[in-house]
């Protein structure tokens, strides 16, 4: 019985190991991945390699004119609030990093943090373990999903990055990092939903070129993210009450879908499909393996 269950192992794992590889063949953005972690051994993690790569230049004059913008609104540069919102591999780390080295506002880093689950709320969390559930100035907080679970009231500005789907793709592969996001995001319909969240804030908005957009609060106020959020239901014909209802997350959903959704989370920016078919492969493999296991020990 003991042979027989190591022979069962065996074969599962053989299985499980064809099906990985068949996930893999498929799925360029995971091997990129995980090649790039791989050679990340022994320098302290793929986002350290990544941290210790030169800014852009770009990023470094963009960061100047926010502090610019910033203090013309009467803002401390070295103590605002910022919140950095954008599709993954637009640049949000970078930007983060350009903050610091130009105006000295530090990134509350969520490497670290706990995770966010299927409902995004990993920067919903690190405020709460960390700072009470404020955000605290002079500091940037850049993450994905904020727009879809985080208070944007409490920010002094609102940076959106934007950028070219191919291009993203392209520069997201060539750097490793997060490559498997280019398998498995939707990055159309996430990039419209963060849009949404972007433009029913109120305050001061500035085109900043290379699609970056800077949102100020207003002097004395707030963005007024829910009243925001409110208006461009009504103006979709969106029915308002059960819109009040929803959490933030649909709701941002809701207005880039342009009706109601009940999607929970954030899975809708996410190819579910894909997921389900490398899941499929993965369960495939496994339990191949197992039956022919079987198989063989019953005809032995």
């Amino acid at each position: 019985m003991r042979q027989e269950t190591k022979k069962n192992l065996l074969y599962t794992g053989a299985g499980l190991t064809l099906g990985t590889g068949a996930v893999l063949a498929i799925r360029p953005g995971l091997r990129r991945a995980m090649m790039h972690s791989i050679k990340s051994i022994g320098k302290g993690g793929s986002r350290a390699v990544a941290a210790s790569e030169a800014i852009h230049p770009n990023a470094l004059k963009t960061a100047d004119e926010v502090g610019r913008m910033l203090a013309k609104q009467g803002i401390d540069p070295r103590k605002a609030k910022i919140a950095i919102v954008a599709a993954p591999g637009t640049g949000k780390s970078t930007m983060a990093r350009a903050l610091d080295a130009q105006l000295g506002i530090k990134n509350l880093s969520l490497d670290k943090a706990r995770g966010g689950g299927y409902k995004g709320k990993k920067a919903v969390r690190y405020l709460k373990d960390k700072h009470e559930g404020i955000m605290p100035g002079g500091h940037v907080l850049e993450q994905t999903f904020m727009p879809h679970t985080t208070n944007l009231d409490q920010f002094d500005a609102v940076i959106h990055l934007s950028r070219d789907v191919g291009v993203v793709n392209k520069q997201i592969m060539k750097r490793g990092k997060g490559a498997w996001q280019a398998d498995y995001v939707n990055y159309p319909r996430l990039q419209g939903q963060i849009r949404e969240s972007f433009d029913s804030l109120g305050g001061l908005t500035t085109n900043m070129g290379g699609g970056t957009q800077l949102k100020v609060r207003p002097k004395g106020g707030t963005f007024e993210s829910v009243a925001g959020r409110l208006k461009r239901a009504k103006e979709l014909g969106l029915d308002l009450d059960k819109f009040k209802r929803m959490s933030q997350s649909r709701q941002v959903q809701s207005l880039e879908k342009g009706k109601l959704v009940r999607t929970p989370g954030v899975l809708s920016a996410f190819r579910v499909d894909r997921q389900a078919t490398d899941l499929a492969l993965l369960s495939g493999g496994g339990i191949g393996g197992y039956m022919y296991s079987k198989k063989k020990n019953r005809t032995s």
